[in-house]
């Protein structure tokens, strides 16, 4: 599966025809899977409205949630992304480094 994601990412990376709205489903759980086991930033909750699944990101109280298709929360859960095609209930979407 690592590998699976390595190449989805940076086929994504080289700007042609595939994007991360491409990625398997797999791809996507697996980014936003890893990235909120890591993530060390200010509480919120990831909300893949097309997947119907969520994801904590931070520890402690609940924060914000921030919505939008599973890819588009994954292309920038992977660093790639300011946040286009996303929406938080607070209107700010958190920064979050890149791999």
């Amino acid at each position: 599966m690592m590998r699976l994601l390595e190449v989805e990412v940076h086929h994504a990376d080289l700007g042609l025809d595939h994007t991360a709205e491409h990625w398997p489903a797999q791809a996507v759980d697996l980014v936003l899977t890893r990235r909120s086991a890591t993530y060390a930033g200010p509480v919120f909750t990831a909300h893949a409205t097309d997947l119907d699944r969520r994801w904590a990101f931070g520890t402690g109280e609940l924060g914000a949630t921030l919505s939008g298709p599973g890819s588009a929360l994954a292309w920038w859960a992977a660093g790639r992304g300011a946040g286009e095609g996303l929406m938080s209930d607070d209107g700010r979407v958190p920064g979050i480094e890149a791999w």
